[in-house]
This record gives C-alpha cells, sequence and structure tokens, in this order.
C-alpha cells in the first residue's frame, strides 16, 4: 500500500514537473438535450429575473453584456432546451468568466443554441485552450457552415483533464449574439484522495533524505 502511494505521488510530481507548455486537449463529454452536470453548481443563476444585466461577484469577470433571462427572448438569447429556471446569454463582443477552485480538474455546464460565434477559453496550469463552435463540444468545425450550427445545439458539456492538470478558469465569450449556458459546475479531488497525495509526496521527500544520508555516511 505504502509503496503504491509512493508511486502515485511520484508520478504526479513527475507529469507536473516535465510538462510542456501547452497541455494537449482535455476529455470532452457531450450529452445532447441532456439537464445534468457533473461535480458541485456553482452558478445556476437563479439569483436574477429576465433580462437582467449580470453584476459580477467574487470568483467571477463580466465584460459587456451579460444577462440572466427566465426564458426565450427574441434578438437576446434562446436557453438550453434541457434548462429549467434562468440561465446566462452572453451578447456580442462580451464575456463571462469564472475562476476555478483550487485542483479543480473538471468542469461542467449546459449550453444551448451553438453558434461558430461561440467561443469557450479554459486556462490551465499547463496552458490555454480557445474551443469555438463545434470544437465546444469536441468536433471537428466544418469549413462553410453557416453561423447557426444545426443540431446538436443544446445539452450538457463536461471537460475532464489528466492528472497533473489543474483549471484555473473558463471563460464564455461570444463575438455576436448570443451565447447561451447554464448550471456551471467544477469537481475537485476528494479530501481522502489529497491525503494519500500528501502521504506520497511525504514518503518520497523522507526516501531522499534518507538516500542523501546514507550517501555522506559511505564518504565519510
Amino acid at each position: 500500500m505504502m509503496v503504491n502511494l509512493f508511486r502515485a505521488a511520484a508520478g504526479v510530481a513527475l507529469v507536473a514537473l516535465s510538462a510542456p507548455a501547452l497541455a494537449a486537449i482535455p476529455s470532452v463529454t457531450f450529452v445532447e438535450n441532456s439537464n445534468s452536470v457533473s461535480g458541485t453548481i456553482f452558478a445556476d443563476f437563479e439569483d436574477g429575473a429576465q433580462n437582467v444585466q449580470v453584476v459580477a461577484k467574487p470568483g467571477t469577470t463580466v465584460v459587456g453584456d451579460v444577462r440572466t433571462l427566465t426564458g426565450n427572448t427574441a434578438g437576446v438569447g434562446i436557453g438550453p432546451t434541457a434548462s429549467a429556471g434562468n440561465f446566462l446569454t452572453v451578447a456580442g463582443n462580451s464575456s463571462y468568466t469564472v475562476q476555478a477552485p483550487s485542483a479543480a480538474y473538471l468542469v461542467s455546464f449546459l449550453v444551448g443554441t451553438l453558434d461558430t460565434y461561440n467561443v469557450v477559453t479554459l486556462i490551465t496550469n499547463l496552458g490555454t485552450y480557445t474551443l469555438t463552435g463545434r470544437e465546444i463540444f469536441g468536433l471537428a468545425p466544418v469549413p462553410g457552415e453557416p453561423a447557426n450550427l444545426p443540431a446538436p445545439n443544446s445539452g450538457a458539456v463536461t471537460y475532464t483533464f489528466a492528472a497533473g492538470e489543474v483549471l484555473q478558469s473558463i471563460s464564455f465569450s461570444s463575438a455576436q449574439t448570443a451565447f447561451e449556458i447554464d448550471s456551471i459546475a467544477f469537481a475537485t479531488p476528494e479530501p481522502g484522495t489529497w491525503a494519500m497525495l500528501i502521504l506520497g509526496f511525504g514518503l518520497a521527500g523522507f526516501g531522499i533524505r534518507r538516500r542523501k544520508r546514507r550517501s555522506t555516511l559511505a564518504f565519510a
């Protein structure tokens, strides 16, 4: 058991130290017409009324025209089909950014009426991902496709990062009206997992110190 913990901690440390400047694309899961997100919900936008401008709160940054809607509004936003209650709409040349909790390895949210001018930006400890249009769902873009994409255009999206990569923030932006999202959620390691990693790093440090002491004695 102790040997396995030592190996796990050493492996995480090796990944963190040898990681490239830009990370590989995270795992993307999209479930069409779903209203179920993974992790703990950070914001569900239920504290605003119809067509109300969003004000930045701790852990968020709001730029431009970002509103909460309680229903579809022509020329403003069409919510995720599976979303209940309020949702967020990001208008043209606007953005909504959320700082991820410490050690977040997963982010999940609902999205509706996806367009080619919708952008998700993920910043991690290893690099930055900029996903537009179909890339938000983990799909390759189609040359010449219309601005308003055909189905699938509503559902739940989840990005999961590999060991050694930690999400720092996620930003939703749009060059035109609009980008609609709901129920932003994050996942972090369980306390038990952290305890094992800390113990593993402690064992690794003890082993290094012990080897240094033996080396010193050998040459004394």
